[in-house]
């Protein structure tokens, strides 16, 4: 799996967000950091090893902002080695699962404010 095949996954389900209904919340805003506590806790609720697929979460976004949100929180999390994104053949689903440093990243002190600095 390569960056490449990542972008191209959320490239294809940003262009077909274009054609659903908009639903814009005045005031509701989505972060990367909110996004980062949303993939944790969907991978807590998961047996260790267990994968979940890209193209599903993002398909379950009710807004560009918080696909494109997701998408920084995958790449951040995959940077920082809490996550693993794998495709098991050419041209496949991508799907992510916790990688072993899973549990020391996300309980890492600074590491929620540290994204969220990064990205104001």
């Amino acid at each position: 799996m390569t960056l490449f095949d990542l972008v191209k996954t959320f490239q294809e389900v940003l262009e077909r967000s274009q054609h659903r209904p908009v639903i814009q919340v005045n005031g509701e805003s989505v972060s990367v950091q909110q996004m980062i506590l949303y993939l944790h806790s969907l991978l807590l609720g998961r047996p260790r090893g267990e994968a979940i697929a890209v193209r599903e979460l993002f398909e379950r976004q009710p807004t560009r902002q918080a696909l494109i949100c997701l998408f920084l929180a995958l790449l951040e999390l995959a940077k920082l080695g809490a996550i693993v994104l794998v495709q098991r053949q050419a041209f496949g689903d991508i799907a992510l699962r916790a990688h072993q440093r899973f549990d020391e990243v996300m309980s890492s002190e600074h590491f929620l404010n540290n994204i969220e600095k990064g990205y104001h």
